[in-house]
């Protein structure tokens, strides 16, 4: 008797843990990312701050809880910016989010990319941007990303 039950408790137990092995194997896409805008945040001698606007698109079909992500941002070709953040946000299944993050730069880094931001006439820049989001959810992590477009200038707050 105890060996039929025993043997029950091991074909269940195999179940369970081949059901939940298949459930955590989800192959998700990774999250797009896109540069809306960029606008100035502090300017000082030694360092520089920027508020970067993006937006998320999530091609799955469940919803990615982020819980921070870091990234760096190119300028024309060029190392700009570098950012984190942990602010918390979710993005809708087979739908977009956008939100607002600080990076930072300094004029030995980016000089050339300053003189371009700040030159008349200059409304829009060419962007790459890469890094890591983390989700949480179990078994994911951070998964990396990485986007390239141009983005129009958003003037500072006067």
């Amino acid at each position: 008797m105890f060996r039929g039950l025993r043997n029950t408790v091991c074909l269940l137990a195999c179940v369970l843990v081949t059901v939940s092995c298949a459930s955590m194997g989800r192959d998700l896409e990774t999250p797009r990312f896109s540069v809306l805008g960029i606008a100035v945040d502090e300017i000082g001698l030694f360092e520089q701050r920027f508020e970067v606007r993006l937006r998320v698109q999530n091609p799955n079909d469940i919803a990615l809880p982020v819980k921070g992500l870091n990234l760096d941002l190119d300028i024309q070709g060029e190392e700009f910016a570098r950012g984190v953040s942990a602010e918390r946000f979710e993005v809708p299944a087979f739908g977009e989010t956008e939100f607002t993050m600080r990076v930072s730069t300094n004029l030995v880094r980016s000089a050339t990319q300053l003189s371009t931001l700040f030159a008349p006439g200059t409304d829009e820049v060419d962007y790459s941007v890469d890094g890591k989001v983390s989700i949480d959810l179990p078994f994911m992590g951070s998964v990396p990303f990485d986007a390239e477009g141009s983005v129009r200038l958003t003037p500072a707050p006067r």
